[in-house]
């Protein structure tokens, strides 16, 4: 089942595309996969993290205060940002309706990037530039929302960091 949803999945996905059959194959081995339900709280804001996903089927919605969520969709990555940042939780994730969620350890994507670095760095590269993206849309609603509080403003270096890092991940791959 995994095989043929993580398939799926790359016809939708900003950030989880160009792997062949094969690699896709190999991911989804690699992955665990997890069945939610609508309201169940997947990821508590504050939490150590020790994991990221990817949503395979529903939809979910992040947030991050009162005044800031977002909707997460079919395709989209989950709890990457951790693997850049900070390894406390930014933002509550809550089930918007029932679905299937692919995750890996960080100790399990560490492992594969070893088994397998040419997929593994490029999962790698993914999960950096979903990560940028996430902090930049959350820079511009906190912008167009009020006035930037020096938080928010402190975000824009961490984006670009990662921006470069995805730069030197895909050159390696």
């Amino acid at each position: 089942m995994t095989f043929a949803e993580l398939q799926r999945v790359q016809a939708v996905s900003t950030h989880f595309r160009g792997f062949d059959e094969s690699e896709v194959r190999r991911l989804a081995a690699a992955m665990s996969v997890v069945e939610f339900k609508e309201g169940e709280k997947i990821i508590e804001k504050g939490e150590e993290a020790s994991w990221f996903g990817i949503l395979l089927r529903g939809t979910m919605r992040a947030v991050i205060s009162e005044d800031v969520s977002f909707p997460i969709a079919r395709g989209e990555f989950l709890g990457e940002q951790a693997v850049f940042e900070s390894s406390i939780r930014s933002a509550s994730v809550v089930a918007a309706t029932d679905g299937i969620l692919g995750s890996f350890t960080y100790d399990e994507l560490e492992a594969f990037v070893e088994k397998e670095p040419t997929i593994g760095l490029r999962l790698v590269n993914a999960l950096g530039r979903a990560s940028a993206d996430k902090l930049d849309a959350e820079i511009a609603g906190a912008i167009e929302s009020t006035a930037a509080s020096p938080s928010w403003l402190a975000l824009q270096p961490a984006a670009h960091q990662l921006r470069q890092l995805t730069v030197v991940a895909a050159t390696d791959a």
